[in-house]
């Protein structure tokens, strides 16, 4: 329900569809991780809107996958959602 799902078994890779929520923020421990967290937006400003037309990791475009690596460093997912 955030919107990101692992692609395949054994792959360190998540696919990106449209989270259900606003903001999440997944806090990395500090044991493990550079990075404080690992945060997903969305651009919902009406509940009908599902699609995804434009993805940023970090303030880049980006596909719709992110490598686990990628997470696991830290920053800023945002999901633009539109009706079509």
């Amino acid at each position: 329900m955030m919107g990101l799902y692992p692609d395949c078994s054994g792959k360190k890779e998540y696919a990106l569809v449209s989270s259900v929520f606003d903001k999440v923020e997944i806090v990395l421990n500090p044991n493990f991780y550079k990075e404080e967290k690992f945060v997903i937006e969305t651009s919902k400003r009406s509940s009908n809107l599902f699609f995804i037309s434009r993805i940023e990791f970090n303030g880049k475009n980006t596909p719709y996958f992110l490598k686990h690596n990628q997470i696991a460093g830290g920053g800023i997912l945002k999901l633009y959602l539109t009706d079509k």
